[in-house]
């Protein structure tokens, strides 16, 4: 303080403090994806956003930049898992974080029902189906549900091309691709 003038006081004059407070800046993990089976988003290439930046200031400005893990592992079924993100620092900043999601997608299954042949009048022939899109050593025997293939020819069918069709397979790691196949009856 100082400048006050008067006839009737002396001044004498105390210092007082004007105290900074941080910012706050809110860090929050980007959302991220993969295909179950595939590679996991290198923890290097996870992002951030930024909330709360003042003075012209940017991510650059930072004393320490924020790192992000994830919860994922590789191997991991399909589902969301925690993206978290730590460890900036600033002087001029209280940092909170806010976590995001990494999500493992299913991956894609495609069946195939083979295509059959039989003689007129003799008995419909086992119906085959052929798996391509398995990932991490998964097996047709490790479905939740495994898929049944059916067909509409009968052994007193006549002679002619039936459809065999392929259904209800369910699992959470794999979304399904049927393809059909054909009975033939010669």
């Amino acid at each position: 303080p100082g400048g006050g003038v008067s006839s009737n006081y002396i001044f004498s004059y105390v210092n007082g403090t004007l105290d900074v407070a941080q910012a706050v800046l809110t860090i929050t993990a980007s959302p991220a994806s993969s295909v179950y089976g595939a590679p996991l988003v290198a923890p290097g290439s996870l992002t951030v956003t930024y909330s709360g930046f003042v003075n012209g200031d940017g991510p650059n400005n930072l004393t320490k930049k924020p790192t992000v893990t994830n919860s994922a592992i590789p191997g991991d079924p399909a589902g969301a898992y925690t993206l978290t993100p730590s460890g900036a620092a600033d002087p001029n900043y209280a940092i909170q974080y806010v976590t995001g999601i990494y999500t493992i997608q299913a991956a894609n299954l495609t069946i195939t029902a083979n295509n059959q042949t039989m003689t007129y009048g003799g008995t419909v022939p086992a119906l085959t189906l052929t798996y391509a899109g398995f990932v991490n050593g998964d097996k047709a025997s490790g479905l939740t549900t495994a898929p049944s293939a059916s067909t509409t020819a009968t052994s007193s069918s006549g002679v002619g091309t039936y459809p065999i069709t392929v259904s209800g397979a369910t699992d959470p790691n794999y979304t399904f691709t049927y393809n059909p196949g054909t009975l033939t009856i010669n």
